[in-house]
């Protein structure tokens, strides 16, 4: 029976999603700042919804509540306030992406790779049963 996902396995979908990415950038032959705006270029495909394994997600500024008032005061533009959506928004990941990555060692590129393969097989046949 399907159910809603969690933050927590949302969290571990889009760091494996961007480690997987890593390792497809690494393995291509191209320079290195081709390479890194590629990587660029996905996630940020990834997070507007282009990605097969990811929907789009919402990304909002969420400044400090006492930024607007410190930035009036300078005379410089401020981001808006977004606070009151924290209750409506169900699963936001913001804050803890980066906790969750850690580095994506030289051997373990293929094996990433693969699993990351076989993660988009496995999501394809489940959509195809129905």
């Amino acid at each position: 029976m399907s159910r809603e996902k969690v933050k927590d396995e949302i969290i571990a979908e889009v760091v494996e999603h961007i480690r997987e990415l890593i390792c497809f950038w690494e393995s291509t032959n191209k320079n290195s700042l081709d390479k890194l705006n590629g990587l660029a270029f996905s996630i940020l495909a990834a997070l507007d919804g282009s990605a097969d394994a990811l929907p789009s997600f919402i990304i909002a500024p969420r400044p400090h509540p006492e930024d607007k008032q410190f930035n009036i005061k300078k005379g410089i533009n401020y981001y808006p306030e977004n606070h009151l959506l924290d209750e409506v928004i169900k699963a936001d990941i913001a804050g803890e992406l980066h906790e969750n990555f850690y580095r994506v060692r030289e051997g373990s590129v293929d094996n990433i790779v693969k699993k990351g393969n076989r993660r988009l097989e496995e999501l394809h046949k489940q959509l195809l049963k129905k």
